[in-house]
């Protein structure tokens, strides 16, 4: 069997995470198999369920319901698919470009929110969807491009939360009670740009930027530049929780479903490094994965946000690799070899399915291990 080195990120240990380790991967080890503290992946296959085409772009989102069993894709008037068949089951009309979708966790409501496009006149646009009907349950239309929103198992019931943002910048959130889609209870924000929202029982997390600029120095020079921050307000109070800074050089991004995580694409200035930084919300604790430079990795948590996937150019076969790690722990799930001209991906690990966009379709895989 060839032996690869490469570098991964490293099991839980103590209950904290080292930053990164180098590996020796070995073809097909057993599952489980370890050598020391060094966690080892195992090959997985992947066999093909459906491919369904569709009208792709860069920003084309996808997701998959609870049950694993359809997919939702689109950039707009997303199409709910059953996956077994690959038929298009229903669509959700939505005439902006989508920002994200958001399936509720029991499977009854679609959430899309609006892109921003950057055209000074491009108002905002949030509909929640009942995905059994494909009726419009709730939608509002703030003054600016929504972005984000995120569904809320809050104590007192199921929430859909969206940022909205004002003529002067100011973020606040608002959104609906479901099933009876009354107006929730909002608060404002007036010291973040939201970039992403998660859902996390009693509480929101939110990943963003200071909404005021600070100078720093970059590479010897003095730049005015927004910092990244991640953190916690108690819903519907508002109280702020704990709030961490984020190094400057953040790219794409993913909050976990529940907010426990969040993986950015990081650019290390000083160093021109270039890797995928998984950072535990609670703790701080950072866990890097080595990108090869300029390369746009895909990567996604699963629904519940147990499990987490990536795919990017693998130096040594010029190909794509694919890798899942358990987010609990960091320890290797699997990898495979996969084409390196997919940029979107979702993950339902219960179901062992993956779906990913490239192409001009959305290709779904049952992987098996």
């Amino acid at each position: 069997m060839p032996i690869a080195k490469c570098t991964e990120f490293r099991r839980q240990e103590n209950g904290r995470w080292p930053s990164q380790t180098t590996l020796v991967v070995f073809g097909h080890p057993r599952p489980g198999q370890t050598a020391g503290s060094t966690a080892v992946f195992w090959g997985v296959r992947l066999e093909s369920v459906c491919s369904i085409p569709i009208e792709e772009y860069l920003i084309t989102r996808l997701a998959f319901t609870p049950d694993g069993c359809h997919v939702v894709v689109g950039h707009r008037d997303p199409t709910l698919c059953e996956i077994l068949s690959g038929r298009a089951v229903r669509t959700f009309p939505f005439e902006a470009f989508a920002a994200c979708l958001a399936v509720s966790p029991d499977g009854r409501y679609l959430a899309c929110v609006n892109e921003d496009d950057h055209q000074p006149k491009t108002r905002g646009l949030a509909r929640v969807f009942e995905i059994e009907t494909g009726d419009v349950v709730w939608e509002t239309r703030p003054p600016r491009p929504v972005e984000t929103g995120c569904f809320l198992e809050h104590p007192d019931g199921l929430v859909f939360l969206c940022r909205e943002e004002a003529d002067d910048g100011s973020n606040r959130l608002s959104g609906c009670r479901l099933p009876g889609c009354d107006a929730a209870p909002g608060f404002d924000l007036p010291e973040w740009n939201i970039r992403e929202m998660a859902g996390c029982g009693s509480a929101v997390v939110l990943f963003g930027r200071e909404r005021v600029a600070k100078t720093c120095e970059i590479e010897g020079a003095a730049l005015e530049f927004h910092p990244f921050k991640v953190g916690t307000y108690s819903y519907p109070e508002g109280a702020r929780g704990r709030v961490r800074r984020i190094p400057a050089g953040a790219g794409p991004s993913r909050l976990s479903p529940g907010g426990r995580m969040l993986a950015l694409d990081m650019i290390d200035f000083p160093s021109r490094e270039h890797y995928l930084s998984l950072i535990g919300l609670e703790t701080g604790a950072e866990a890097r994965l080595a990108l090869v430079p300029d390369a746009l990795p895909a990567f996604t948590f699963s629904h519940d946000g147990e499990q987490f996937a990536c795919l990017n150019e693998d130096p040594e076969t010029a190909g794509g690799l694919l890798r899942v790690w358990d987010t609990q722990t960091l320890n290797p799930l699997g990898r495979t070899s996969f084409p390196s001209h997919y940029h979107k991906i979702a993950l339902h690990w219960p179901k062992r399915r993956l779906a990913a966009i490239g192409g001009g379709r959305c290709d779904v895989a049952l992987i098996h291990n």
